[in-house]
């Protein structure tokens, strides 16, 4: 076994290993989503995909071993010793080892996908402990007709109806490099540094790709709520002041009157008949890059609730 341990074999072990793994792990994902286990509980969703990765690591190292084996890799006595007491504490030890690392694996992954890779980068290095100045982008997304929603649907299925929303824009964040800020209800805030809003013009992008998927499923959203969610939205972007709060609970948050105004605009979508509203600030810094795909008509200024002056808004139509 030490020669074998020491030969140019251990590469074709290990290969064979990374291959099958590798697989297992893209199928253990394309099956997460086909099942939604992602909308299980924290330690729900750790132990059944832990429970995949075990099964799967068990039945890979089977198929390696046969494939090494039957390839004649393996020293002649491999099986008598494979048996021995001092092997079956071994294997024992190398079981429970992989058990815990892949339980270790999991939950770190799935904290990544709770808190959102940058939030707990940020908090690690104490990049906030103290509060910073950031020039950020926001994006109010609010679901229209809310109240009379909630009244049909009834308080249960109404909050099943904004889980499920909430769910599909989550699949669309890293694509258009998106942070969550906030659930608040049924409203979602998002946030970008802004060089990067407005590369690609991520925070206008998410908002109609998000109009598409629930349009995609509506089938399911008629079948189970007898509607298909609609959002509106109102964006604005400035300097704010961002710092971790809390002891407890500990979060990430942005202070500062771009979040208010953001806020105020989206309010107006409804009064205006709109479903994206931007500041005027924010067209600026947008400039003449506009997007071959969208057109940007301008509203005029409008004076928002709690806002001395008159703010300029435009508003971000789709091309057909």
């Amino acid at each position: 076994m030490a020669n074998y341990w020491l030969s140019s074999s251990q590469f074709l072990e290990a290969t064979l290993f990374a291959v099958f793994f590798g697989l297992w792990f893209i199928a253990v994902n394309r099956l997460s989503e086909k099942w939604q286990i992602e909308r299980f509980g924290f330690g729900k969703i750790i132990l059944v995909k832990s429970g995949i990765y075990l099964v799967g690591s068990i039945i890979i190292f089977v198929l390696v071993f046969l494939i090494i084996d039957t390839l004649g890799f393996y020293p002649e006595d491999i099986f008598k010793y494979a048996y021995g007491n001092k092997m079956k504490i071994l294997m024992a030890l190398i079981f429970f080892s992989i058990a815990l690392l892949i339980l270790l694996l999991n939950f770190i992954l799935q904290s990544i996908k709770n808190m959102g890779f940058y939030n707990l980068e940020s908090f690690l290095t104490g990049k906030y402990h103290k509060p910073v100045i950031e020039d950020r982008t926001f994006l109010f997304l609010d679901l229209k007709a809310s109240t009379t929603h909630a009244e049909k649907l009834g308080h249960l299925v109404y909050s099943q109806m904004i889980k499920d929303c909430i769910h599909d824009i989550n699949r669309l964040l890293n694509h258009y490099k998106a942070e969550v800020y906030q659930y608040v209800g049924d409203e979602i805030v998002l946030t970008w540094k802004t060089e990067v809003a407005l590369s690609s013009l991520n925070f206008i992008g998410i908002f109609y790709a998000f109009e598409n998927r629930l349009n995609s499923k509506a089938k399911h959203y008629l079948k189970k709520y007898n509607v298909i969610p609609e959002f509106k939205a109102g964006a604005n972007s400035g300097k704010v002041a961002a710092t971790e709060i809390g002891v407890i609970n500990r979060n990430l948050a942005f202070h500062g009157d771009v979040l208010n105004t953001a806020a105020r605009i989206e309010n107006l979508c409804n009064k205006l008949g709109k479903k994206l509203l931007i500041s005027g600030h924010l067209m600026h810094q947008i400039g003449h890059a506009h997007s071959k795909d969208y057109e940007f008509e301008p509203i005029g200024t409008k004076k928002l609730k709690g806002k001395h002056d008159r703010i300029e808004i435009f508003a971000v139509v789709k091309k057909k």
